[in-house]
């Protein structure tokens, strides 16, 4: 069905019946509701513009709903907002001390001393080689520790140890071998070389007076002895101090009693001995008095 051409549903009567619709009518159905919807009457336009500044609350009260105090309870406890401070400018504002402010705690070390830094070798002071030199010597012979004597059981066993016996001083040549420089020693004891306690050769320098002991009783021992010597008397004058242990056998020199004892075996074997050392007095001082 098509809908007729015109406009006639404003044309219908009221309460006229309708007829079937065909395709040549140019009429169309009335229905009681549309008749009901247009005869009613119109309602009156409604703005939407916005309210005039006469239909707008009091700012006012606005803000006392909003920021009127009021206390909230959660079940916790009441807060009630506190009410601001007004102050003059003349009145000062006075705050709370700050809390200090806790300092670190030192932890004391020990006292380190700095390292030095390296000195560079000095190129400036150059120390000379001594190709010989002499030295001066000292010799020291060591005696036995001499028992002490007594019954208490305190001092029995006891041994109280002896100065040893000083020889010299006398000057060796840095070129005097190791066997002449024995035979320097046996000299000052005096005893032979065969009677000389080697191993007991020990050296060190005058000064200081603490220094250790080192042995001498080798050859090799003794250039050591040389090789430090050298060092040290181009610096200050070498001083060095020998000691070993007193030999047994000594010689004795001789006397006296020794020359008249060698007479004895002279052809004047009818004379006894003390008749000899009376003539050999007697002797003696005829030829001190006797003129030239």
């Amino acid at each position: 069905m098509y809908p007729p051409r015109g406009n006639l549903l404003f044309n219908s009567e009221p309460g006229r019946c309708h007829t079937q619709h065909t395709r040549g009518s140019l009429t169309l159905p009335r229905l009681p509701e549309l008749d009901t919807f247009f005869n009613k009457d119109a309602e009156p336009f409604r703005s939407h513009r916005a309210s005039s500044e006469d239909s707008l609350p009091d700012p006012s009260n606005i803000l006392e709903e909003v920021y009127t105090p009021r206390t909230v309870n959660y079940g916790l406890h009441a807060v009630t907002p506190v009410a601001p401070v007004e102050l003059s400018s003349d009145e000062e504002v006075q705050f709370a001390d700050p809390e200090p402010i806790a300092q670190p705690v030192s932890i004391k070390r020990g006292r380190s001393h700095p390292k030095k830094a390296p000195v560079a070798a000095s190129h400036s002071k150059i120390i000379p080689v001594v190709s010989s030199f002499t030295f001066e010597l000292l010799l020291h012979l060591i005696k036995p520790d001499r028992p002490v004597a007594g019954k208490l059981k305190k001092t029995k066993g006891k041994a109280t140890k002896q100065e040893p016996e000083k020889r010299g001083p006398i000057y060796v040549s840095s070129e005097t071998d190791y066997a002449a420089f024995l035979s320097k020693i046996a000299g000052l004891v005096p005893t032979p070389v065969t009677g000389l306690c080697i191993q007991s050769f020990e050296w060190h320098f005058l000064s200081p007076a603490t220094g250790p002991w080192l042995p001498i009783n080798t050859e090799e021992g003794y250039q050591s002895m040389l090789g430090k010597l050298r060092k040290k008397h181009a610096k200050d004058e070498a001083y060095v101090i020998i000691q070993m242990k007193k030999p047994v056998q000594t010689i004795i020199p001789p006397t006296v009693e020794s020359v008249i004892d060698e007479d004895e075996t002279s052809d004047d074997d009818f004379l006894g001995p003390v008749a000899k050392k009376v003539f050999y007095i007697h002797y003696l001082l005829i030829k001190m008095l006797t003129p030239v």
